[in-house]
């Protein structure tokens, strides 16, 4: 993840059902033996890809977050959004 510039990481299963995410600064306190089910962060909030754009962005400013992970209703992972790419979006 560091090595990436990444700061977020996203666990998924074989199916790609998001389990849990993984932080940065959890990794960076975990021990290097550990399993990602052991510092991830299980069942993030998430949303669905139908949902209208200006109701997303108004969650994510309401939050103070800057990216919304987006599943379908089964959990798969469709993408994950930036509040940044919305708002230029709706621009």
């Amino acid at each position: 993840m560091s090595d990436a510039g990444w700061k977020l990481c996203l666990v998924v299963n074989d199916r790609n059902v998001l389990l849990g995410r993984l932080r940065h600064e959890h990794m960076e306190e975990a021990v290097p033996e550990a399993k990602a089910e052991d510092v991830m962060e299980s069942g993030p909030s998430t949303i669905r890809p139908d949902v209208p754009l200006e109701e997303v962005v108004k969650k994510l400013r309401d939050q103070e977050r800057a990216l919304a992970l987006v599943t379908t209703p089964a959990g798969v992972v469709f993408g994950v959004l930036f509040r940044a790419d919305a708002e230029r979006a709706l621009a």
